[in-house]
């Protein structure tokens, strides 16, 4: 099963602890595999970051992550931290599909991470895009004062809502009957 426990699409919920205890006694009576894709775990600036369901059972819970949002997509660089009961399979898996794997990169990318600059990169980029989502969010509803939501969370999956106004405020402006 695949799932984005922290941020479901296409309203950005979060699953709840009683859902989440519900998927891993499922998972762990059939002995199934989860696999958890925390796509925007690293810019969540709307509310406080939800632990990774992995966190909770790293046996039956496959994390995968990349910086494809937070350095550069043509990176294709990410990871798959799996339990230990799959990782033969999943290593086997990996090598059949092709054997273009990055060498250089990767090596540059742990180098990054291990110095603690992917760190310091995601929390000054995360506050600058938080940042930014205020202003935006504060712009719109100026353009548009019956918009309801707050800033929207990150990938921007959560709709707004509007509400039509009774009467157009050019028609006030111009005097227009209506």
């Amino acid at each position: 099963m695949l799932l984005t426990p922290a941020h479901q699409f296409p309203t950005g919920a979060v699953l709840s602890p009683e859902r989440r205890t519900e998927l891993l006694r499922w998972a762990d009576a059939r002995e199934a595999l989860i696999i958890e894709d925390d796509y925007d775990a690293e810019y969540r600036y709307d509310r406080a970051p939800v632990g990774a369901l992995q966190g909770l059972r790293p046996d039956l819970v496959a994390h995968v992550g990349s910086v494809s949002k937070t350095l550069a997509p043509a990176l294709r660089l990410g990871w798959l931290i799996a339990p230990a009961a799959w990782r033969a399979r999943l290593f086997d898996a990996r090598g059949s599909l092709d054997h273009g794997l990055p060498a250089l990169e990767q090596l540059a990318l742990a180098d990054f991470i291990t110095r603690g600059a992917y760190d310091r990169h995601l929390r000054r980029s995360g506050a600058r895009t938080g940042a930014a989502a205020t202003r935006c969010s504060r712009h719109s509803r100026r353009g548009c004062p019956a918009r309801r939501s707050a800033a929207p969370p990150p990938a921007c999956t959560s709709p707004s809502t509007y509400r039509a106004p009774t009467k157009p405020r050019w028609s006030r402006r111009a005097g227009a009957p209506g």
